[in-house]
């Protein structure tokens, strides 16, 4: 199912039970439904640099080991991660590919 049937079918839904909607939360959470996917989908990117972590373990004369690896956060809102995903989880950006 494509966004734009998402939209038609809550449109007519609103459309059809308007007259016994009142002032019931459901009816309020599917007109805010609406309202979402009719905004402009928001666009972001994971930007990334690396860092190192302790690994838990120690070497044979006692220092710590430590391992390097990537932490991406979202250009819009922020949230960290260490696997790019193709939307973020937070603020629902669809993420791009880096320039």
């Amino acid at each position: 199912m494509s966004r734009d049937e998402v939209i038609k079918g809550l449109e007519q839904f609103i459309a059809d039970f308007k007259p016994f909607a009142g002032n019931n939360a459901d009816w309020k959470r599917v007109k805010d439904a609406l309202a979402l996917l009719n905004e402009e989908p928001k666009r972001g990117r994971w930007e990334g640099w690396t860092g190192t972590h302790w690994t838990g373990k120690c070497d044979d004369v006692g220092d710590p080991e430590y391992k390097e690896h990537v932490v991406y956060h979202c250009s819009l809102c922020g949230r960290r991660t260490v696997i790019r995903e193709a939307y973020c989880p937070t603020c629902g950006a669809k993420m791009e590919e880096e320039d």
